[in-house]
């Protein structure tokens, strides 16, 4: 993923849609799961694991980092 100095959470998150992430609040509580839709104050995550019968709706302005698998960790 490419990242640019003046991109802010919501275009980070526009960009992660349909993929995998951790999103970390400020609280820091922390949520795992797909990035399903990026409104203009919130996103909705289909969380995975344990909760994967649960979706999450997250105020943007609450969370601090996203987390994503950016590399591929097999070996050659």
């Amino acid at each position: 993923m490419e990242l640019k100095e003046n991109y802010t959470i919501k275009d980070i998150l526009i960009k992660l849609r349909t993929k995998e992430a951790y999103i970390l609040l400020k609280s820091g509580k922390e949520y795992y799961g797909i990035i399903m839709t990026v409104g203009q104050h919130c996103v909705a995550l289909e969380q995975k694991g344990d909760r994967s019968f649960l979706d999450a709706i997250i105020l943007i302005e609450d969370i601090s980092a996203v987390e994503v698998q950016v590399r591929d960790l097999t070996t050659s």
